[in-house]
């Protein structure tokens, strides 16, 4: 089915662009521009601290992409740091909830939470990912379920503007509308996302429990 779109000179964005994917129709789903709603930008920032230059590479963990899958961060040592990081990497604390710009349908995005930090740990990402920082002490971690659901990755998915390596742009996140609905719902919400994790991390101990059980029974 074709979708056409009709934009005046005067309502390009910056540089007049002319990209067709940045006007997509799809991505102006009207269930996301209810006036009785928030607007992402109010409810978080989009912090872009990045690793200082020249700072030692100790005790550094970098999340890359493939460490992000459907609101779950997996941590392993694959994170911890080896060498000298090839690229900039942004800094996270808990409470963010991250998401990747790239390739919007493996749903790379994952709430941070305490396990992601140890004494001399700190933790970093990617630069695909936006980082989203709650503006108050409310848990954003129901954001996450809302970030998954359809009618948002419909939204993500018409947005994104390139051939081998497609992207959405940060302006998509932040003119996101959450409905009330749902906000007046956050506190339940989070917990029970933030009750999910926990209960996945905890999965995630007593498994290496029981691989350290299995290497003293083979001696290795």
């Amino acid at each position: 089915m074709a979708h056409f779109g009709v934009r005046r000179l005067t309502e390009l964005d910056n540089g007049f662009v002319l990209a067709p994917e940045r006007y997509d129709p799809r991505k102006e789903d009207t269930r996301l521009k209810d006036d009785d709603g928030v607007r992402l930008f109010d409810i978080v920032d989009f912090p872009r601290e990045l690793i200082p230059k020249g700072t030692s590479i100790k005790g550094w963990r970098v999340f890359d992409t493939g460490h992000a899958a459907d609101g779950f961060l997996k941590i392993d040592d694959s994170s911890v740091l080896q060498e000298k990081p090839g690229s900039a990497k942004k800094l996270i604390q808990p409470g963010d909830l991250i998401i990747s710009r790239l390739r919007s349908y493996l749903k790379q995005i994952a709430w941070i939470d305490e396990g992601v930090e140890a004494e001399d740990i700190h933790p970093c990402v990617s630069t695909e990912f936006f980082v989203l920082r709650p503006k108050s002490k409310d848990s954003i971690a129901y954001l996450v379920p809302f970030l998954l659901s359809g009618v948002v990755q419909a939204v993500l998915a018409a947005s994104q503007e390139g051939g081998h390596h497609p992207r959405f742009q940060e302006k998509v996140l932040r003119d996101l509308v959450v409905p009330r609905a749902v906000y007046e719902q956050r506190a339940a919400l989070a917990q029970k996302v933030e009750s999910s994790i926990e209960k996945r991390r905890a999965g995630e101990r007593q498994m290496l429990v029981l691989a350290d059980l299995i290497k003293g029974i083979l001696g290795r």
